[in-house]
């Protein structure tokens, strides 16, 4: 559960994370900082600065008590004045309860200097402010009257905490400004792999990747480099391969027809010919399987045009076919190479079924040509077998005579273009493909 809820509110991104991890601890730092400097040094401050008050204030409640009547200690509120910034004066036939009491701003400081006052004078007194003025008034009851004492609010607070607080601030937003631009810079080239190896994952030509970053960034993209190398020379090697037997196999077959123009027995005639008519189908569906594997630049394609222009040829061709189509999705294409992959589409549609739809739509990041026909359909069992080279249907389900090379080139342009085939029912009847290609 707690794992659950961590997950839901950690950022996705690895520039975030690491942000987090760097950031927090400095933050939780700065609090304990600050709740030691309020609780611990802040606190003694203030303590010391109200019991050197309450100290000037009980010596100034001492020289009026000890003065004769009618003989207040008018020079010792003006030494009072300039040597500790108290404004000091005696009001005469008051009490207390008179004394102005306004809410003070500051509890902590109130309450420092009421526990001073306390202990340092022992009279009844009482602590008020002045708020706009920012003064303390200390009144005190002595005899024949009320001590006023108004004291300075600097007499009593220091700015320094306040001061730290803001630097503090101040740093941890620099310090995470730092952090950013530093990690962004960091992330940038992890960034740049990822789009490179999605756009190899489909079949796009990245432009210039180069190995930049950390030590352990480069490296990856220096295994990524001499994977995705390999994987080339893989793939030109099984082209070449497929392409230089089917061809060698071209020179027997010809010398096997000429050979049996010779032939007087008719009959064997007949035989050998229809062989020899399978297997010349058969090379063109390997050369046909490595063209697949060809080197065709993308381009950014209409697919709804080029849809259309591949159902417009299969119309030509005698195809009942139903379109509907959708504007605007353009994406990179090998426009060759979908054309090709459609085909074999609508050619086994053809085959088949009487009637196609074919339908072309978009749905997020990706994009979608839905082929529906109303013919036998394919059991749900053999959706995924047709799918594999050489691998044909029986005569019971839609009586398949191919090589079994055209759903597997269909499949594997989509693939290499970061999309996929996958077979479903269709609600005609029949089958429904699904071709799906990322935008």
């Amino acid at each position: 559960m707690i794992k659950g809820f961590v997950r839901k509110f950690l950022p996705k991104t690895l520039l975030w994370r690491t942000l987090i991890i760097m950031i927090m601890p400095v933050v939780a730092v700065q609090v304990i900082s600050v709740y030691i400097f309020f609780g611990r040094h802040w606190d003694v401050m203030v303590s010391r600065l109200a019991y050197a008050v309450a100290g000037e204030v009980s010596t100034l409640v001492a020289d009026v008590e000890t003065s004769q009547p009618g003989d207040y200690p008018e020079r010792r509120f003006l030494q009072a004045a300039r040597a500790f910034d108290l404004i000091a004066s005696f009001r005469a036939g008051e009490s207390l309860s008179e004394a102005r009491q306004e809410k003070i701003g500051i509890p902590i400081v109130e309450e420092k200097l009421s526990w001073a006052m306390a202990e340092k004078v022992q009279k009844p007194f009482r602590v008020s402010v002045y708020i706009p003025d920012e003064v303390f008034e200390v009144d005190v009851a002595v005899e024949g009257g009320v001590l006023k004492v108004l004291v300075p609010k600097k007499r009593l607070f220091s700015s320094t905490g306040y001061i730290f607080i803001w630097w503090m601030m101040f740093s941890s937003v620099l310090f995470s400004a730092i952090a950013i631009v530093f990690m962004k810079n960091q992330v940038r080239p992890i960034r740049r792999l990822a789009e490179v190896a999605e756009d190899f994952g489909k079949g796009r030509e990245s432009k210039r990747f180069k190995p930049a970053g950390a030590l352990e960034v480069r490296r990856a993209s220096a295994a990524f480099l001499v994977m995705r190398e390999r994987i080339r020379r893989q793939m030109a090697q099984r082209t070449a391969l497929l392409a230089g037997v089917s061809h060698d196999l071209r020179t027997p077959l010809t010398r096997m027809k000429l050979e049996l123009a010779m032939l007087e027995d008719e009959k064997a005639k007949a035989g050998i010919a229809s062989d020899i008519d399978e297997m010349e189908h058969m090379i063109g569906g390997y050369l046909s399987f490595a063209r697949g594997e060809g080197n065709e630049a993308s381009e950014i394609t209409d697919l709804s045009v080029l849809v259309s222009e591949v159902v417009s040829d299969h119309r030509r061709l005698g195809g009942d076919i139903a379109l509907e189509t959708e504007e605007g999705i353009s994406l990179p294409l090998r426009s060759g190479k979908i054309r090709r992959c459609l085909g074999n589409l609508l050619s086994n549609t053809g085959k088949y079924a009487s009637h196609a739809w074919v339908s072309v739509r978009r749905d997020g990041g990706m994009a979608f040509v839905v082929v529906d026909d109303d013919g036998p359909g394919i059991g749900e069992d053999a959706r995924e077998k047709v799918f594999q080279p050489f691998w044909r249907l029986g005569e019971n389900d839609r009586g398949d005579e191919g090589v079994g090379l055209g759903l597997t080139i269909a499949r594997d342009i989509a693939r290499s273009h970061g999309g996929d085939i996958s077979l479903t029912h269709s609600p005609r009847g029949g089958l429904r493909v699904l071709l799906r290609l990322p935008l």
